[in-house]
Order: structure tokens, then sequence, then C-alpha cells
């Protein structure tokens, strides 16, 4: 039924055909981002489809452990109170806003409403490291692109499809360099990071920070490994962030209207 509601209600209520509809549906849920339009998303030219597209991007993004536990309850209060989606949901939200200001004092766009709607989807998109445009962002204000790429590389739930870094991780290092400077202040202090409510051991504390540093290490040796290829350090950083986090567009060369066709064999 859930899976019916998702493929007809875009069809229904913006007059997109079945196939589009069937096609998106699948792409959304799957934070895919792939589409069977060169524009993405801007190719059904449906604001309602925009926001119906922008809100199952979040519900795909969600831890799916969270959607099991909900399914065996038979309530969904399991998703207002778990910390992570409150967290994600919040700065979701927060970045929408400052994306709309911005854009709409920068002149980026004459009216609110514009500013709202066009932020509102990258943030979405980029959050939910879908990588789907409404519209091409790549001269939009750096201060909104730096937010677009730092989105899909932290802002990704625990045990979900999207890639990135993941939440949980980003609230662990805080806690532990939290517990460092408390360390440091007083060294007689006891202190042992936890999580969920679970004091953790030295081993996963270790294999956070191994996977961490592989991770931005593999991202910035890669973005390295392009520029060796001659493109820009912007084209080189973001295509590298692009792909590590499965988000898709970048910026410069790889940006939402454009494509990785100009790099070479060798990079390839």
């Amino acid at each position: 039924m859930c899976n019916c509601l998702r493929i007809f209600l875009p069809s229904i209520l913006t007059g997109v055909n079945f196939y589009n509809a069937l096609t998106y549906t699948f792409s959304t849920v799957a934070t895919g981002g792939f589409a069977p339009k060169n524009d993405s998303v801007a190719g059904l030219n449906s604001v309602t489809a925009e926001f119906i597209v922008a809100l199952f991007m979040i519900l795909g993004a969600l831890n799916l452990q969270l959607y099991y536990i909900a399914f065996k309850r038979k309530s969904l209060k399991l998703f207002i109170k778990d910390p992570e989606v409150i967290t994600y949901a919040g700065i979701i939200s927060i970045s929408v806003i400052i994306s709309t200001i911005v854009l709409y004092i920068s002149g980026t766009y004459s009216s609110l409403w514009d500013s709202f709607r066009y932020g509102m989807f990258q943030i979405v998109s980029a959050a939910t490291t879908t990588g789907f445009s409404t519209v091409d962002y790549s001269n939009w204000h750096p201060s909104i692109l730096y937010m677009i790429l730092t989105l899909a590389l932290t802002m990704v739930l625990w045990r979900s499809l999207p890639g990135g870094i993941k939440i949980f991780r980003l609230i662990f290092m805080i806690k532990i360099v939290a517990g460092e400077i408390k360390r440091i202040a007083h060294p007689k202090i006891i202190y042992r990071p936890s999580l969920k409510g679970k004091v953790l051991d030295i081993s996963t504390v270790n294999m956070f920070w191994a996977f961490l540093s592989l991770y931005l290490f593999s991202t910035v040796i890669f973005g390295f490994i392009l520029t060796l290829g001659g493109h820009d350090l912007v084209t080189s950083m973001s295509a590298s962030i692009a792909c590590i986090t499965s988000l898709g567009p970048g910026l410069g060369e790889v940006g939402p209207a454009s494509s990785f066709s100009s790099f070479s064999d060798f990079e390839n």
C-alpha cells in the first residue's frame, strides 16, 4: 500500500505521467538521484512534485532500523523521540532557513518564495546525498555551496542508505573531543565516552578514528589526484566529495548542469 502511494501520489497530484512517477519514485526512495530526464527533477515542471520528492528523500534517508521497529510496534513515536532524527531534522531546517535568507539577500532570486523553494530542495538533496537538482546552483553564493558539500559529507543517519560520515560519528567525535578537553583541565578525572546510553570501549574508539581518518584521507588524496589532470581545486575536491558520498553532482566542471565527461581516461 505504501509503495503504491509513493508511485501514484506524484502522478495524481502533479500530472506527472506514470513512467516518470515510477522511475523518480524508485530513485528518490533509494536516494540514488538518477533520473530519466537530463535536467533531473526540474524536468517534471511541477512545484508540487518537488516538495513530494523532497519529503521522500528525507524519509528514504532515515535509519532503516527505525522503520522496522515502528512497524513492529505499530507506532511512529520512535521517529519523533530518536535523538539522531531530531538532530538531523534540526540541521536541515536551519540550513534551509539560512539558504533562503542568503539567496534572497544576495539577489539570486527576487522573491522569498523562489529562494525557499530552490534552496530547500538543494539542501535536502545534499543532506540525503540523493543528488537531484531543480536548478543549476553552481553560481549560488559560496556559503550555500559550502553548506551543500558539508551536508553531503556529514549529515547522514546511522544504518541508512545515503553515503557520508554519518551524524552519530560526528556526535561521537564531539563527545571524545569534549572528554579530552575535560581531561586536560582536570587530569584526575575519569571519562569514558558513551553513545545512546552505552559506554564505548577503547577498541570501538580506535575503530572510529581509523574510519574517520581513512575517509577524510581518501577524499583529500582523490581530490589531489584529480588536480594532476589539470582541473581546478573546486572541481577536483567537489568531485571527490560527490563520489565518496554518492552525491553525484559537484561544483565547477562537475556541477548539476554538467557531467564527469571532462575527466580523462587516466582519471577514470
